[in-house]
């Protein structure tokens, strides 16, 4: 969402043309949706479990930043701004409420004060280590030429990705929380029979869904900078470390050797992602057979990496330059760590 005001913002005043008051008033819809979205959350709350708020809200979000990303240099605040604010707005407005509510359930009352400071600096993190992310993207986008069209162009970038993160925010929350079921109405008894057939109730708690979660958001924040790999600036600066390592080699060869390390990077990126989504799935299912597809995933994933970064040549140079090669190897190793705590047996409570 930091992202996203920022890139907004930005493109009503430096591509549409309007000064910062304007512009300022101009994101009175978002806000007033935000309110709208906060207030239907608290009374359908009563009705729909906190999961199928924060999925719908994702969704809507996840589509008004679309919408967001079609934004164009010769657009205006009506046709480009003022629809996907609104429905940015209440998407958010809708997720927000079941995010603290689900973020601080079923801790212990002498633990949610930490509960309540982990969500506070998840966002404060989340909101400076996004808006570098995406804020590079679409630097890299707009390139040195600052136009109105270059701009828009990074600007709709950025706001796409927004989309993407939010559609993983989705996926999270459909695969690590459980649908909420309404439990049927006990019946009426005594004091003295409810002592005597109350039975101790065995809670399962799943800390390993939360480091999941948390690893992978780590994971999808390197996925989302290795996606920058796959372009033409990647390649020239590839081209120059193979140059500066192989000064024999021909123009061809460079090209071709800097197009089979955009390869790996795609690969590895995939293969990433493949094992976060299957990390997901098995800290929702607990499912034995799907711990060893992540497993495997993972090791295929982080031997790759490691012989990209350790495998020399006759020449003495590595196969990819050793910043490329660390951000392979450790987004792996973090895949590895979350698969193991899969394989721990959850903690177990029994409460009377």
């Amino acid at each position: 969402m930091a992202s996203a005001f920022y890139f907004v913002s930005l493109h009503l005043q430096q591509v549409l043309g309007h000064g910062p008051a304007l512009t300022g008033v101009m994101f009175l819809p978002f806000a007033l949706g935000v309110i709208a979205g906060s207030v239907a959350a608290v009374r359908l709350g009563a009705h729909l479990a906190p999961r199928t708020l924060m999925i719908t809200g994702g969704l809507a979000t996840a589509a008004g930043f679309a919408w967001f990303g079609r934004i164009s240099p010769d657009g205006s605040f009506l046709t480009d701004v003022l629809g996907p604010s609104v429905i940015v707005g209440l998407g958010f407005g809708l997720c927000l409420g079941p995010v603290v509510s689900t973020a601080t359930a079923g801790v212990d009352p002498q633990e949610s004060g930490v509960a309540s400071g982990l969500l506070n600096s998840s966002r404060q993190i989340g909101a400076a280590l996004g808006l570098a992310v995406l804020g590079t993207a679409a630097s890299a986008r707009t390139g040195s030429t600052v136009t109105p069209e270059t701009l828009a162009d990074g600007y709709a970038l950025g706001l796409s990705l927004c989309a993407a993160l939010f559609a993983a925010a989705v996926l999270i929350a459909l695969f690590l929380l459980p649908p909420v079921r309404t439990a049927a109405p006990e019946p009426v008894i005594s004091a003295d029979q409810s002592e005597r057939n109350h039975t101790p109730v065995t809670q399962t708690r799943y800390p390993r869904q939360a480091l999941a979660a948390m690893y992978l958001g780590l994971t999808l924040t390197v996925a989302a900078v290795a996606a920058l790999y796959i372009d033409q600036a990647t390649a020239n600066i590839l081209a120059a470390h193979i140059r500066s390592g192989y000064p024999s080699y021909s123009q061809a060869a460079i090209d071709t050797a800097a197009t089979t390390y955009i390869v790996y990077l795609t690969v590895l990126g995939v293969l990433g992602v493949l094992g976060w989504l299957v990390t997901i799935w098995a800290a929702g299912t607990g499912k034995r057979w799907v711990r060893w597809a992540a497993s495997a995933l993972f090791v295929t994933a982080t031997s790759i990496a490691l012989f990209n970064l350790l495998v020399r040549d006759t020449s003495g140079d590595t196969g990819l330059p050793p910043l490329l090669g660390w951000a392979g190897v450790l987004p792996c190793l973090a895949g590895l760590a979350a698969v193991l705590l899969l394989w721990r047996k959850p903690k177990q409570r029994v409460t009377v």
